[in-house]
């Protein structure tokens, strides 16, 4: 199967409209393809991966449908090498990838939903996982719901997202515990030609979500850079150490305070969207509800619609 990738002249909207919600041209009028991002930290023996979409859900909008077009995708690369030389990058990105180019996934767990999908049932789905390690689809547990925005952007507060939160056993894993795992997301279609569209790419938090960046979405980690000149958009993780931004990333983290710091100036143009705009609760660099310490983490959904200024 070949992979078909459009490629178009970006436009510049206000970080308002960009920033979290992740939106390029071609998929504008589909809420339900748009990644908003990904989180990814060990809770004991389980390494735990969530894919939050479909920004601004109301949960009063009725039985949710996740879409029965596409396919939900988490990557996992356990054997590029990384280099932790670059102070910058590291505090920016976690690390060096030294081989952009042979970047490539060891691990696959992917999901397509039926017609069953719903927020009041349980969602039903197939999970298809491609792996050279022993983990199969039964050793996963999967929850697909929608959940409040997991987000400290205060634009998004009392807002909810479709996600999928995966766990997975470490012991699964079988890799070197001095190994750094390289993570990403995508939400793919097959066409009638069988190619598999790329619409939507999630690494590090608000790399591929910002306006000017959005080329991310169009490549595989593989061709990124050299497509880009941008360091790739992945999450790089060493389990040895918390899961904190730039390492993995924790529900508490505040992105816009931790890369604005590291230096990401344009994640420090949105912090300052947050200072300053009219939020009600204003911006405090926490989520709006306090997260669940068990599967599925995620807080409860809001209901109505949420209060502006």
């Amino acid at each position: 199967m070949r992979y078909l990738f459009f490629l178009f002249v970006l436009v510049l909207l206000p970080c308002f409209a960009s920033d979290h919600a992740d939106a390029p041209l071609y998929n504008m009028s589909r809420n339900d393809l748009k990644i908003t991002g990904l989180l990814s930290f060990v809770d004991g023996e389980n390494l735990i991966l969530i894919l939050a979409t479909h920004p601004s859900l109301l949960a009063t909008e009725g039985a949710y449908q996740f879409p029965t077009d596409v396919s939900f995708n988490f990557y996992i690369d356990y054997d590029s090498v990384i280099n932790f030389s670059d102070n910058s990058n590291n505090q920016l990105y976690g690390g060096t990838v030294e081989y952009p180019a042979k970047i490539k996934a060891d691990i696959t767990i992917s999901l397509t939903f039926d017609k069953k999908s719903s927020v009041d049932d349980d969602n039903s789905f197939t999970s298809v996982v491609v792996s050279s390690k022993n983990i199969q689809s039964n050793d996963l547990k999967i929850k697909a719901l929608i959940r409040d925005d997991p987000f400290t952007f205060p634009a998004f507060h009392g807002q909810n997202v479709a996600a999928i939160v995966l766990s997975i056993p470490l012991t699964k894993l079988n890799i070197a515990s001095s190994q750094t795992l390289l993570l990403w997301a995508t939400i793919t279609t097959v066409n009638s030609g069988n190619d598999t569209i790329l619409w939507e790419h999630v690494g590090r938090a608000l790399r591929s979500q910002i306006a000017g960046r959005w080329a991310f979405n169009h490549y595989p980690p593989a061709k990124q850079q050299a497509h880009i000149g941008m360091p790739v958009d992945v999450m790089i993780f060493d389990l040895n150490k918390a899961a904190r931004i730039p390492n993995g990333r924790a529900l508490i983290d505040d992105p816009l305070a931790i890369l604005c710091l590291a230096g990401d100036q344009e994640v420090c143009k949105l912090k300052a969207t947050a200072e300053t705009g009219c939020y009600k609760p204003p911006y405090t660099g926490k989520n709006d509800k306090d997260f669940l310490t068990i599967f599925p983490y995620l807080p409860e959904p809001h209901q109505g619609k949420k209060q502006g200024c």
